[in-house]
This record gives C-alpha cells, structure tokens and sequence, in this order.
C-alpha cells in the first residue's frame, strides 16, 4: 500500500469506519499514531498505522 497517496489511503480508512486518534490531530507529529477500525493500532506515522488497521481487518 506504499504506492497510494495518503489522502487515498485516510478515505479508504474512513469509507470502512476508521477513526484517528483526536491527539494525533492537535499535537505535532512527533508523538506515534493511533488509529480505531475494529481495535485500536499504532505506527510510528499515519501511513504505518492505518496499514496495519486495514491489514488486521
């Protein structure tokens, strides 16, 4: 999935019911991410993380 956009990538995780973590939204981009769809996952960016949502599903 490292050849999709991101923008794609977020709407294809939210079209399936994925959450980001609110923090992750207000504080820099230094802290990990995590993100909900069906169970929480983390990453050490967005990409990782939501790979890992949609892969665990």
């Amino acid at each position: 999935m490292t050849d999709i956009s991101i923008e794609k990538l977020i709407e294809r995780f939210f079209n399936k019911g994925g959450r980001i973590n609110k923090f992750y939204l207000h504080l820099p981009h230094r802290k990990p991410v995590l993100v909900y769809l069906n169970g929480w996952y983390g990453g050490l960016n967005i990409r990782v993380a939501i790979t890992k949502a949609l892969a665990g599903q």
